[in-house]
């Protein structure tokens, strides 16, 4: 059996299609032509809205190869609804189905039915969940004004188990760049996420994880870096062509090995999780997708890689997708870096790899408005300095898509394009700068607060904006707001 949205099962062939909620309002579809245009000037272009609801109705009937059934109640929630008219409902809906004597064996007791006068009902029963749910929200806001713990103990020895996983460091809680992120957002946010790994699936995105092309292309890279690692190569600048700049013919080779490789292992891929020595499994639907785009991933690895040589010709590779972890006092700090380089003059610089977009550059730095919200660049930079002896004089996020090199620490130099990155002289971070040592104490001080603040159990960052609460998609099991007779933007937290 699959759960898939109306629209989409149905043009999807199936044994029976069994739809749900098939009321006038679920099920009616409008078809705008040019629906890009104001609904004025569509109409004096004679483009009419088309309804088309029935077209989507024969499609569900006509793939499905037993008989469809289309079920819906005329009683609900939120008030009367009726059948889709273009259906043709032979038989009209009942509010429940419960009192007939040839159905009463198929269903349950009908709990809306009972409680729905609860009103004029004299003794009026709060369940004890409902009881204990509101409570604990309650208590919860409390927390922030009081010295109490923010959790249980139980969630609390949750936590415990969950990060003190290192067999090198013992009863040490780990500390990554994600989780300060999620949780200077908000705790509870990172309680869910990254403790509890709740997840909201959504069927479309469900059927491929945007997470999974990033980690397809950071494997690829890693595989092509480490062989130029193995020969000690230095990396060439790329070749002016008829068609602008490009790859050196060997490096294209190496690079379809690369990619040949990794695609012929599916469904497996390489986790990024090294503690547990895992492997990703992808879904056969998933695995069709990325099979079907692998000319679309060679094409953008060759352009990135293209104006990344552009960058950083003349560089050695000193490490890939490497693991670090350093020890605190009652935590460690852990994270990999994607890339390493050592220039000609013998000074080194650390690379993140980006799919999209890289970080903000506000959020990696400090100034009188913001505190410093991304922790990554900080976090790889003190791991590979004190594990690897080294000092790291430049640092910065590339983007694989875009092509955008986004330099936070240090600068580099584009000598086949003559520019440098930053381009604006006063965005440029040189190491040991005030603003240089401001940051990596704040990112240390941030981390001790974390660790602290984790191993108590006293949560000290909650959300404040009430409409980035309604945008969380962890709001229902949340609860901080909650909406009361139709109206928005109520709190009840922090009293």
């Amino acid at each position: 059996m699959a759960i898939l949205p109306y629209k989409t099962a149905a043009s999807a062939p199936f044994d029976c299609h069994i739809i749900l909620g098939a009321v006038q309002n679920n099920i009616s579809i409008v078809y705008s032509r040019l629906s890009f245009l104001p609904r004025k000037k569509r109409e004096e272009l004679n483009l009419f809205d088309e309804d088309a609801s029935l077209p989507f109705i024969n499609l569900h009937k006509f793939n499905s190869s037993k008989i469809s059934a289309f079920f819906c109640s005329e009683q609900t929630f939120t008030g009367f609804e009726i059948p889709h008219s273009k259906i043709e409902a032979g038989l009209k809906p009942l509010e429940s189905y419960l009192n007939l004597i040839e159905y009463s064996d198929y269903f349950s007791k009908d709990y809306f039915d009972s409680e729905k006068d609860f009103k004029n009902t004299k003794n009026f029963i709060l369940h004890e969940n409902q009881s204990n749910g509101f409570t604990e929200w309650k208590n919860r806001r409390k927390q922030i004004l009081s010295d109490d713990k923010a959790i249980s103990d139980v969630t609390l020895k949750y936590i415990q188990k969950k990060l003190t996983y290192s067999k090198d460091f013992p009863d040490r809680y780990s500390v990554s760049a994600t989780a300060l992120k999620t949780y200077y957002q908000c705790s509870l946010k990172w309680l869910f996420n990254r403790i509890l790994n709740i997840d909201n699936v959504q069927i479309e995105t469900s059927l491929m994880a945007e997470e999974l092309s990033g980690t397809v292309y950071h494997t690829i890279l890693d595989m092509f870096f480490s062989q130029l690692k193995e020969k000690n190569e230095i990396l060439p600048k790329p070749v002016i062509t008829e068609n602008g700049l490009a790859l050196p013919s060997s490096y294209i080779k190496l690079l379809q090995n690369c990619l040949d490789k990794i695609f012929a292992a599916f469904p497996l891929l390489e986790s990024d999780d090294k503690e547990k020595n895992r492997k990703n499994q992808m879904s056969s639907l998933t695995m069709r997708f990325l099979i079907a785009a692998k000319s679309q991933f060679l094409f953008n690895l060759e352009k990135f890689l293209t104006h990344f040589f552009s960058v950083f010709s003349g560089c050695r590779i000193k490490n890939t997708e490497a693991w670090y972890q350093s020890i605190r006092d009652k935590y460690f700090l852990n994270g990999k870096s994607d890339c390493i380089l050592e220039d000609k003059n013998g000074n080194y610089i650390i690379i993140d790899f980006k799919l999209g977009s890289p970080p903000k550059r506000k959020d990696c730095i400090i100034d009188d408005e913001n505190n410093l919200c991304d922790f990554q660049l900080p976090m790889y930079i003190t791991l590979a300095e004190e594990n690897e002896k080294i000092e790291i004089h430049t640092a910065l996020f590339f983007s694989i898509i875009k092509l955008i090199p986004e330099v936070i620490f240090g600068t580099v130099h584009d000598e086949i394009k003559n520019i440098n990155y930053p381009k604006k002289e006063e965005d440029r971070i040189i190491r040991s700068s005030e603003m240089y040592n401001m940051v990596f104490s704040e990112f240390e001080d941030r981390a001790k607060q974390f660790a602290d603040e984790i191993i108590s159990g006293k949560f000290s960052v909650f959300e404040k904006d009430t409409q980035e609460c309604f945008k969380c998609r962890y709001n229902r099991i949340c609860r901080r707001v909650y909406t009361i007779k139709g109206e928005k933007n109520i709190s009840l937290g922090k009293s």
